[in-house]
């Protein structure tokens, strides 16, 4: 949902004094995360473009983030839930290739539920030039991350890659987002394969709010660095 839509169904029902707002810089791009409920159903919209975030700050900033009831996360959104593996579902061991920091290189089983992009290029706090290639998964339906793992299958000499998993990146950490489960975690000429074990991730799907859904694998690397590698989810599904 873009800003106009949001804006303008918050305005049909009623709902723009309870818009909430968070504004968030971690990705290095300034940006307001907005949402309100109509009953069940969360509506949520990002703005990172100066138009819009004029709008928002001049017309609605000043009468938003009012006090609403509380409602419990697990009933209306479909964010990350750690519990014991289930024997339920269709066990799905899935295989993505891709090349960091090239945006044509996915190789996946399904084009609609995975997706990759590669960052502007950024300066890290060690003065580092960087930029960050994601792969994420966000289909439209409910499943079980039982683990996954990383193969670097290009050359990594004189080259440094960092690995990251995060569910629900597009959500602050405010809200419950943003989780990491793995972060930062260090490849290099020596080291070209880590692997995942851990207790089951479940993520309910819930249309209202499908990017609760999502789980983003964060590569970050040097601007010119075209590193081949081969990751792996293990999923239920089905349920």
């Amino acid at each position: 949902m873009n800003y106009i839509e949001f804006i303008a169904l918050a305005t049909t029902r009623g709902y723009l004094k309870q818009i909430q707002w968070v504004y968030d810089t971690a990705t290095g791009v300034p940006r307001y995360y907005l949402r309100f409920w109509d009953g069940p159903e969360c509506y949520a919209c990002f703005i990172t473009d100066d138009p819009s975030i004029l709008d928002f700050v001049t017309k609605y900033k000043s009468t938003a983030n009012g006090k609403i009831l509380a409602i419990p996360i697990e009933s209306t959104t479909g964010w990350m839930k750690t519990r014991s593996r289930s024997t339920a579902g269709d066990l799905k061991l899935t295989y993505i290739y891709f090349t960091t920091g090239d945006e044509n290189s996915l190789d996946c089983g399904d084009a609609t539920e995975y997706s990759i992009t590669v960052s502007d290029a950024f300066t890290d706090l060690k003065g580092n030039i960087r930029k960050m290639t994601h792969i994420d998964f966000m289909p439209s339906y409910s499943y079980e991350l039982g683990g996954g793992g990383l193969c670097i299958r290009g050359d990594l000499t004189g080259k440094n890659l960092k690995l990251s998993f995060i569910a629900a990146p597009d959500i602050p950490s405010q809200y419950g987002g943003s989780v990491k489960f793995i972060d930062n975690k260090q490849f290099n000429d020596s080291i070209k394969k880590y692997d995942l074990v851990a207790d089951a991730k479940f993520f309910r799907y819930v249309h209202a709010t499908p990017v609760a859904n999502k789980v983003r694998v964060c590569c970050t690397h040097g601007i010119n660095d075209h590193i081949e590698c081969e990751l792996y989810l293990t999923l239920s599904i089905g349920f």
